[in-house]
């Protein structure tokens, strides 16, 4: 089968740090005559379509399963794939991964598996055998398995049929890192009608249990009930999952004047230059690419030492606190008032920008598709 000058892009959960990655790639790939294109094969909602407008594509280069279902997403990229001639296949995600697994069956077809999760014991102790084995089944037959992190990669390990696997590719995650140089702020406290002397702490991520937010709820709750006299405002940058549910807590524990959810903003870095530390209270990353976002604008930062964000900062400014710790959050946002660590950020900028620009890694995955169109 010759090579095509198309691939699939197979996208099941277009949101957060898979929509966030695909649009840096996007942005910083070189021009290259070989250069393959993508036909996106996503969910027909309002997610897919964002995804589609983020990547610039036009409706004929997108196929959008009738369906939120596996099957849905399977049927649709084994039709992209042989309507395009698509000799690769590049999937995101695990679910992702096994949608794609029928149309990878087909004769002189490559899978590239982007992973941007990590297998954890819950995941194991939770899925069935069935599903475990589907998704290791996969990922053993794929072309290459693309991690976006150490951490993240030998995770994947524990799948069944990966404990050898030679095919598993670390090609780091990072950042678009313009997009984080000479920010220019917003007035969060005159918008937000906060007094001068507020301690404003941002939160930037979906509201699920992976991410941690309800350790910072607990965290803001402890310190207010020591009555030191200190103004916190958490400012949530962000949207779905559970923020009925998580606003309902905050309610509950009579919170919500230090709680304001702006929403989600396609922009971040002028929100993350504009707070006086961001918060990633993470249970787990595959990568943490927040971290990385935060570090490049020159704000303090205070990060769980979960996987996939302890690789990130590590050797960084940012405070650490054991994963899952309210006490040690407690402590760090504490620290954090009672001594700032702005210089430390700012003088870490200029190396977070080096150390996390996406661009070289762009182009190693453009190269990793091109090596699979041509084998």
């Amino acid at each position: 089968m010759k090579p095509s000058s198309f691939y699939v892009l197979s996208v099941r959960f277009p949101t957060g740090g898979i929509r966030t990655h695909l649009k840096y790639a996007r942005q910083l790939v070189e021009n290259d005559p070989r250069e393959l294109r993508p036909v996106l094969v996503c969910p027909d909602d309002a997610e897919g379509h964002a995804l589609a407008a983020t990547l610039g594509l036009q409706s004929d280069f997108v196929q959008y399963a009738q369906g939120l279902s596996v099957h849905s997403l399977a049927l649709a990229t084994f039709g992209a794939a042989r309507k395009f001639g698509a000799k690769v296949i590049h999937s995101h995600g695990f679910t992702s991964a096994i949608t794609s697994f029928p149309a990878a069956l087909l004769p002189g077809r490559r899978h590239v598996v982007t992973v941007h999760d990590v297998v954890t014991q819950g995941m194991i102790a939770n899925q069935s055998k069935a599903a475990l084995t589907a998704l290791g089944l996969a990922m053993r037959q794929a072309y290459a398995i693309h991690a976006v992190g150490q951490d993240s990669a030998e995770s994947v390990r524990q799948l069944p049929f990966m404990t050898r696997a030679s095919h598993l590719r670390i090609i780091p995650n990072g950042i678009n890192v313009r997009q984080f140089t000479n920010v220019t702020r917003v007035d969060l406290r005159g918008q937000l009608n906060l007094v001068p002397n507020t301690f404003i702490v941002g939160f930037f991520g979906r509201f699920m249990a992976q991410k941690g937010f309800r350790l910072l709820v607990d965290a803001v709750k402890v310190i207010s009930q020591r009555n030191l006299g200190i103004r916190i405002a958490v400012v949530t940058f962000g949207s779905g999952g559970f923020v009925r549910e998580d606003q309902s807590y905050i309610a509950s524990l009579g919170l919500s004047e230090a709680f304001h959810f702006w929403g989600f903003v396609e922009d971040p870095a002028k929100f993350m230059a504009s707070v006086d530390v961001v918060v990633m209270p993470s249970r787990w990353e595959a990568y943490g690419l927040v971290a990385a976002e935060v570090m490049a604008v020159g704000t303090p930062l205070i990060a769980s030492d979960c996987l996939g964000l302890r690789e990130v900062i590590n050797g960084t400014p940012a405070r650490s606190f054991t994963n899952g710790s309210v006490d040690e959050l407690v402590e760090c946002l504490l620290a954090e008032h009672r001594s700032n660590t702005k210089k430390e950020a700012a003088d870490y900028a200029p190396i977070a920008v080096n150390r996390f620009d996406f661009q070289p890694h762009a182009r190693d995955i453009q190269n990793l598709l091109l090596e699979a169109n041509d084998a």
